[in-house]
């Protein structure tokens, strides 16, 4: 492994834990918004059917189905909790190109459904960035850095160490087997967020 490969390696892995710890505090955000903002009771009366918001375009139950995907990724899957499997990558198509009637319910409503749509946005962008990394340095690096001893930095005087590095590839298959509708392996990511915040 050329220190050139370890150095890119390192600066795309800082990357992606940026773009994870904001979809990890956003999802917790629309959460909390969604229950403590008004979301809910504002549009409790309506069908699941029903257009709820004017911009993104959103039903009631669409704008369930991204309550539930911030959820999973905020309270399980960075939380080492039990993850539910679900159709993400379709919750999240159905988010940025939501086609109910425009109607505006509600100022929260309408600030929860624009945010859901960055959050998906988001997500997109970041599980891309993981098939890049996984696609651009593949089965062969990464088991090189894994034959590395333990506490070896990936890039001499960088600090990044192996473990460090290991321990973002899991959290990247893990977040790609969570929006590919697959089982994910429960882990503290949250911990390997904070092990990267001093990087980051």
């Amino acid at each position: 492994m050329t220190i050139a490969s370890s150095f890119k390696l390192q600066n795309d892995l800082k990357n992606l834990m940026a773009q994870f710890l904001y979809l990890r505090n956003e999802a917790l955000d629309l959460y909390n918004l969604y229950w403590k903002g008004g979301v809910d009771g504002a549009i409790s009366g309506l069908s699941s059917g029903d257009p709820a918001s004017q911009a993104a375009r959103l039903t009631k139950a669409q704008l369930a189905s991204g309550l539930t995907m911030a959820d999973q990724m905020g309270n399980q899957f960075f939380e080492n909790g039990t993850v539910t499997q679900g159709d993400y990558q379709t919750t999240i198509q159905v988010t940025l190109y939501g086609n109910a009637t425009p109607t505006l319910i509600s100022v929260p409503v309408e600030g929860f459904a624009n945010r859901l749509v960055l959050f998906a946005r988001a997500l997109l962008t970041a599980f891309n960035a993981c098939r890049d990394v996984e696609n651009f340095y593949g089965a062969v690096l990464f088991s090189t850095i894994d034959a590395l001893p333990n506490g070896t930095d990936i890039v001499p005087g960088s600090d990044v160490t192996k473990n460090d590095v290991l321990a973002a590839i899991a959290l990247v298959q893990q977040f790609q087997k969570f929006l590919q509708n697959q089982v994910v392996t429960s882990g503290f990511y949250k911990t390997t967020l904070g092990q990267w915040s001093r990087f980051v």
